[in-house]
């Protein structure tokens, strides 16, 4: 997997960046947890994640859904819209057929076959 990655946002955070970035250097931190740093996954879990799988399940949810089935979600939502080679750049993909594999039948298009799917003979 790519560790940069093109971000798409909306206008209004763009608008937020030059606050934020405000007194930075290039590398500091633009988004950072409540008490300052890097988020790191497991209190992001902790705190964050738990907490609003929780009210949503009071809410009527009856999922759990990881983190990373947002990413899945993603890209289902805009497959059909966007191209592959778009999809695969926001998702990080390093070959075109990974993203081919993963999100490409409900465009019609088909990656490689597994050994599995291989029919006997």
């Amino acid at each position: 997997m790519k560790s940069r990655r093109t971000l798409v946002l909306t206008p209004e955070q763009v608008q937020m960046f030059p606050r934020r970035c405000l007194g930075k250097k290039p590398s500091d931190l633009i988004f950072t947890a409540p008490e300052g740093g890097a988020w790191h996954s497991g209190v992001f879990h902790a705190h964050r994640w738990k907490p609003a799988l929780n009210a949503a399940g009071l809410a009527g949810l009856t999922e759990r859904p990881r983190i990373h089935d947002l990413r899945h979600t993603h890209a289902s939502l805009i497959t059909g819209k966007v191209p592959l080679p778009v999809i695969q750049a926001r998702l990080g993909h390093e070959s075109i057929t990974t993203t081919v594999d993963r999100y490409g039948a409900p465009l019609g298009v088909f990656g490689r076959r597994s050994s599995c799917s291989r029919p006997q003979v």
